[in-house]
């Protein structure tokens, strides 16, 4: 993520909730993820690819992951990291980089959506780079939330995981579908993707649509005043055509 100005990286570390950790979702949710992870793949080193504050990685610690590291953008207050500091780089993913290694699992969820289409391509080829076993998900259109500007559906990350020699495999969102614990965007768009075979399945659909996302975008208390004005012309039209109708209408 590129580097901002002070004001703008307070806006982010405030939108994606890393200056009141108390009640992240990501808390509960890697406690679920992590444990069902560890429970049919086999790691002992994790890195995370955008790991904000490095709550995934604390929990993978906590369960007994002891070589971790993590690396994101300049705007994330490392006063609130919760990994040790040398376990932490600053980096602007829309770049490519190298940290020299190789990990038993690399992942990177709910990150992709937050860099250009343009640097796709380079993320995938950074994290291809850095383990030949990769945690990923990244929001579909229509998924919403803070700045997200490359929105796809997964079958776009598919064949570009395809074009590295990776295979996705649908390792746990069938265990999370419904989990209370777990946000439904991990549920949704969460995959393991790998060089070697694994014992899971490949037969999925690719892009299924969380019901919690249909719920959200149904319920205008969730549109914001800006996207509440964007579209009220296209309503006033649509109410002033039924309006004629109406009118026209002889029974």
């Amino acid at each position: 993520m590129k580097a901002a100005s002070p004001g703008r990286s307070l806006q982010s570390a405030d939108g994606y909730g890393y200056r009141d950790l108390a009640h992240h979702p990501a808390i509960a949710a890697a406690r679920v993820v992590v444990e069902l992870l560890r429970s049919r793949l086999i790691f002992r080193s994790v890195l995370d690819v955008g790991c904000g504050v490095g709550l995934w990685l604390r929990e993978y610690c906590t369960q007994g992951v002891e070589d971790v590291f993590g690396l994101d953008g300049p705007w994330v207050p490392k006063e609130n990291l919760a990994i040790p500091a040398e376990n932490f780089l600053t980096h602007d993913l829309t770049m490519p980089f190298q940290l020299g290694r190789q990990f038993d699992l690399v992942m990177c969820l709910e990150v992709a959506e937050h860099l250009p289409a343009a640097s796709a391509d380079v993320l995938l080829d950074s994290l291809a780079a850095h383990g030949g076993q990769i945690f990923f998900s990244a929001a579909i259109p229509g998924q919403g939330g803070f700045q997200h500007v490359n929105e796809q559906l997964q079958d776009y990350w598919i064949e570009r995981f395809r074009a590295r020699e990776f295979t996705a495999y649908d390792v746990i969102r069938p265990l999370i579908w419904n989990h209370p614990n777990v946000p439904y965007y991990y549920a949704q768009n969460a995959l393991v993707f790998s060089r070697t075979p694994l014992p899971f399945p490949t037969e999925f659909i690719p892009s299924p649509i969380h019901p919690e996302i249909f719920r959200r975008r149904s319920d205008p208390r969730n549109y914001s005043l800006k996207a509440i004005l964007k579209h009220a012309p296209f309503y006033l039209r649509r109410l002033l055509k039924s309006g004629k109708r109406a009118e026209t209408d002889p029974t």
